[in-house]
């Protein structure tokens, strides 16, 4: 089963928070857990990862973290 984008940016999210543990991982702990989305979606045609995203993005969570770190805007 392929993950979508808010799963695995979730999962990202949450192995950072578990490497962390028992203290509460940092942004930038979160952001290089992130990465790894990020680059996959940096390699990808740009229309489709655009699509990808929309598929299953919203703002809850951590997907509007990556959705800054995949255009590249401040975090």
């Amino acid at each position: 089963m392929t993950q979508t984008f808010a799963q695995k940016v979730e999962s990202a999210a949450q192995l950072a928070y578990s490497n962390a543990a028992p203290d509460m991982a940092s942004k930038a702990e979160i952001c290089n857990s992130i990465q790894t989305v990020i680059n996959e979606l940096w390699s990808m045609p740009h229309e489709l990862a655009v699509a990808y995203i929309s598929e299953s993005y919203s703002h809850i969570g951590h997907q509007a973290l990556a959705v800054r770190m995949f255009k590249n805007q401040s975090v």
